[in-house]
């Protein structure tokens, strides 16, 4: 007969329209262990950097350590701005269409350690950005914002997919 140890995975999915609007902030629960943050099909009004901060309770603006990598006819990369995950290493432009997904996994639940991968791809362009690094949180994941730092979103959806 079948044994069953631990509890089943939980998940939950919250998806956002991306038509209007300069944030999107999605409310994480306390029992996520890996959260998934999904592009489809976002745009903005303007050419601007994307970001993404996560917080215990309020939004962490600093301590993100990791890197982006673009890939397109040459190779580029840069350090995140320790005050978020930076979506790209320079500013999307108008027009690009973001598919893909960057992941975040509780790799030491005491300490709020988060591992952070990604690959996010602009359908419109010949261009991947490749996500590696880290974010140690004060407490347990509870909010995840993605902002436009100019104009707004005009298309597409976010959406997170939280497990546990």
């Amino acid at each position: 007969f079948p044994v069953t140890i631990g509890m089943p995975n939980r998940w939950y999915t919250q998806t956002t329209a991306t038509t209007s609007g300069a944030n999107v902030t999605f409310t994480i629960p306390l029992w996520a262990k890996r959260v998934s943050l999904v592009f489809k099909g976002a745009s903005g009004t303007s050419n601007a950097a994307w970001s993404v901060t996560v917080g215990s309770g309020s939004l962490e603006t600093s301590g993100y350590l990791g890197g982006i990598s673009r890939l397109t006819t040459g190779i580029a990369s840069a350090n995140w701005a320790t005050s978020a995950l930076d979506v790209s290493d320079s500013t999307i432009a108008i027009g690009a269409t973001l598919h893909g997904k960057i992941t975040f996994e509780l790799s030491d639940p005491t300490l709020f350690v988060w591992n952070i991968n990604g690959l996010v791809v602009d359908s419109a362009a010949v261009l991947n950005l490749l996500h590696a690094g880290t974010k140690t949180l004060t407490g347990q994941m509870s909010t995840l914002k993605v902002a436009i730092n100019a104009g707004t979103f005009d298309a597409g959806a976010i959406s997170v997919i939280c497990e546990g």
